[in-house]
């Protein structure tokens, strides 16, 4: 009997943990005694009880430590080293909840893979802004060749291999990342390059590639893009470029918003956009002169008669 009590007295004396809550640091080992206690005065053999007694010191424990109510971001921020209670914690949290990926990004609060993705949709833009670029060049150089007039009318030597070149860089773009599936590039191969098709292609793959930028690319995005890369529609070249230029400013757009996601101040990215600012600069000029051809009037009261003025 003596060596039992002897063994009680060791598990009394040896703190299980240390736990906090309600009633502070409050030793485990006296919960387990007044456990033991209280089986031994209702006549039962504490010793029996010492499994019983260590199942009620749990729950006790459990009940009386408050439970961990922070969210998963103010853990987040806790592990990543903002103190609670701070201005950078109270700033971070506040940021992280209006969700902007802006204010994200600019606090750091984006995580490395998806700073990562939102560099590599940037970067997706710039390449299909460049192939844009390409593509007006040859619009105003060539303009015969696009609207309804471009089915029957092809490309000489020099532009052919000036949109043999686009096309295979657009298809290189299509291999970059995730790649693209074997029906995919079936589906927009051309063997001809002097006529508009392959141009048609290239904006497919640029569209398609800058709206699904961490996905493979397959059949179905291209065929989606399909009618926002119809160069061949009523309107001729005037409505082509009118075409490129929506979608230059889609991939303007985006590289401006993924950029901010991940971080990247504005003027960086002015920077980066500098190159395709003056893309459509002769379309532009061209159309403001034709506004300024437009004939005006102005009604003269003394002839009660429209009178031109330019």
């Amino acid at each position: 009997m003596i060596d039992r009590l002897r063994q009680l007295q060791g598990l009394l004396n040896t703190p299980i943990n240390q736990g906090g809550g309600l009633l502070g640091n409050l030793n485990q080992g006296a919960l387990l005694g007044a456990a033991l206690y209280g089986q031994g005065i209702q006549g039962k053999d504490p010793f029996a009880s010492l499994l019983p007694a260590f199942t009620q010191t749990a729950q006790l424990q459990k009940f009386i430590t408050p439970k961990d109510k922070r969210t998963p971001l103010m853990k987040e921020l806790e592990s990543a080293g903002y103190v609670v209670g701070t201005p950078e914690y109270k700033k971070a949290i506040l940021a992280a909840n209006v969700k902007t990926e802006s204010g994200a990004g600019s606090l750091n609060l984006v995580s490395k893979s998806n700073i990562d993705n939102a560099k590599i949709s940037a970067d997706y833009s710039l390449k299909g802004l460049n192939l844009i670029k390409r593509v007006n060049d040859i619009a105003n150089r060539s303009p015969d060749a696009f609207g309804i007039a471009g089915a029957f009318k092809g490309f000489g030597k020099d532009v052919s291999t000036e949109v043999e070149g686009i096309y295979k860089d657009a298809i290189n773009l299509s291999r970059e990342g995730t790649g693209i599936e074997s029906g995919a590039l079936s589906f927009i191969d051309n063997k001809d390059f002097s006529g508009i098709k392959p141009l048609q292609n290239s904006l497919k793959i640029i569209l398609a590639r800058s709206r699904n930028p961490n996905n493979r690319l397959l059949k179905d995005m291209l065929v989606e893009a399909g009618d926002d890369s119809d160069l061949r529609g009523l309107g001729g070249v005037q409505k082509a470029q009118e075409k490129l230029q929506f979608i230059a400013a889609e991939l303007t757009d985006n590289a401006i918003r993924q950029f901010r996601a991940a971080g990247i101040g504005d003027d960086e990215i002015k920077e980066k956009l500098q190159p395709f600012e003056d893309i459509f600069k002769k379309e532009t000029q061209q159309q403001e002169s034709n506004i300024n051809k437009i004939p005006q009037f102005k009604y003269d009261t003394k002839k009660k008669k429209l009178i031109k003025i330019n």
